[in-house]
């Protein structure tokens, strides 16, 4: 296993952190057990496959590894990095080891994926540059998904200095800025926003995962992820509406036929040129651009309309007269299901 550049800069990370948190600030608790019950963790995996696709992947600050885990049962080939001894020592997958993402132990554009879970913002600023450099070096061709703390925005957004005194009561919190600043740091390795936003149905009462989110890509096939996440999105809003209402959103149907549509073109444009980047194709002005800003709005319309529907689930299921109602529920089940 490859050690961390520096051991005691990380000592913070110890049994405490994870199995007692609020000794060292952060709201862990029994860690190995919560996690292996976590439902969020396993639509991450789950995520990751419907939405990539990856043959391989790459977690970093994976701790114990359960999402590792998770995915090589799938049959994906998942490895995660976590520089916390006490994770390594009780891991989830013999994949999870002990290494800085400053000096990752993988070949050249191994992993289709690189993502992480509220990792990055624990960053070292001192060793930011070269573990952004290392990501790009085992991924140079696949994806960047990272999900942490951006100011400005979930439950971000407003009073930034009341957030940062919040978040920094875990001191290993280095990294904690705007979405600009994240999206321009890895720019200077070349990566672009695809301006899209996976939606979560097992997600934080604020949509923190959903909302607090950066996909990025080097060079990429446009259509055929913008299709996946597009989908994605759109199976979570029909999730929810149909949990509060028992049925299908009105005009779903035919707003997914306008997106097939959508990607029929943009499909074909993309088989034309293939390796064309993001940049290249912003830059030139033509028909793709303009594929590219419709697409973006879909996303965002979809994304919206999954929040929306979350929102209104959370406060129903919360509300005393869905409580009171319960035992009504109950007995209309059981009358559908022949029971007397």
């Amino acid at each position: 296993m490859t050690e961390p550049s520096d051991t005691d800069r990380y000592k913070h990370f110890d049994s405490d952190y994870y199995e007692d948190g609020a000794k060292k600030g952060t709201v862990y608790r029994d860690y190995r057990a919560e996690t292996r019950r976590n439902r969020t963790y396993f639509e991450i995996v789950e995520t990751i496959i419907e939405c990539f696709q990856p043959k391989r992947v790459l977690e970093i600050g994976c701790a114990t590894g359960i999402v590792v885990k998770h995915l090589n049962d799938l049959g994906v080939e998942a490895h995660g990095i976590d520089v916390s001894s006490w994770s390594v020592d009780n891991r989830e997958h013999e994949n999870v080891i002990l290494s800085g993402a400053e000096s990752l132990p993988y070949p050249d554009d191994y992993f289709d994926v690189v993502f992480s879970v509220h990792s990055l913002e624990h960053l070292p600023s001192d060793v930011k540059d070269a573990a952004f450099a290392e990501m790009t070096r085992v991924c140079g061709s696949g994806i960047q998904f990272h999900m942490l703390p951006i100011l400005g925005a979930g439950p971000y957004c407003g009073d930034t200095f009341g957030h940062l005194i919040s978040l920094r009561s875990d001191p290993t919190h280095n990294l904690l800025f705007n979405r600009d600043w994240w999206l321009r740091e890895w720019g200077r390795q070349g990566w672009h926003d695809t301006w899209l936003q996976i939606a979560f149905l097992h997600d934080g009462q604020h949509f923190e995962l959903t909302k607090c989110q950066y996909i990025l890509s080097r060079s990429l096939t446009i259509g055929d992820l913008y299709k996946r996440v597009l989908r994605h999105d759109t199976q979570v809003a029909r999730g929810l509406h149909s949990t509060l209402h028992g049925k299908p959103p009105p005009g779903l149907d035919i707003h997914l036929k306008r997106l097939s549509d959508t990607f029929v073109h943009s499909d074909a444009a993309s088989a034309e040129n293939p390796g064309t980047s993001w940049h290249d194709i912003a830059k030139s002005g033509d028909g793709p651009t303009d594929v590219i800003q419709r697409l973006q709005q879909e996303a965002r319309a979809a994304r919206q309309e999954a929040e929306h529907y979350k929102k209104a689930y959370v406060e129903t299921i919360h509300s005393t007269c869905w409580k009171i109602t319960a035992p009504l529920r109950w007995l209309k089940t059981r009358g559908r299901s022949g029971g007397g």
